[in-house]
């Protein structure tokens, strides 16, 4: 299955809050905490398991007025460093997702 099309989601494995608009987040098993900017607090909270990346990257393009080529560029990344630190996990079907 092709990358835009599997489902984002928040790992069960961090907790997060939004402080002054930015998602803090927070990996217990390291004791790692990291401070999501504005776009970046967008896809965390697009991230319910329910959405796909497509989505995410077609709501964030129709938010911003940014080439769409380099809005999937710089969106893809930041899932792939998200996705590599446990933070965010992908999938081919919805995920039903806990609140935080």
């Amino acid at each position: 299955m092709e990358l835009l099309e599997k489902y984002l989601s928040k790992s069960t494995d961090t907790a997060s809050r939004i402080i002054e608009g930015e998602a803090v987040i927070v990996l217990p098993q390291s004791s790692e905490v990291n401070t999501l900017n504005k776009i970046g607090t967008k896809i965390w909270n697009m991230a319910n398991g329910n959405v796909k990346i497509s989505e995410i990257i077609s709501a964030i393009y129709q938010e911003y007025n940014v080439e769409m080529a380099h809005i999937k560029k710089d969106i893809l990344e930041f899932i792939n460093i998200m996705v590599t630190a446990k933070m965010l996990e992908l999938s081919d079907q919805p995920v039903e997702q806990l609140d935080d």
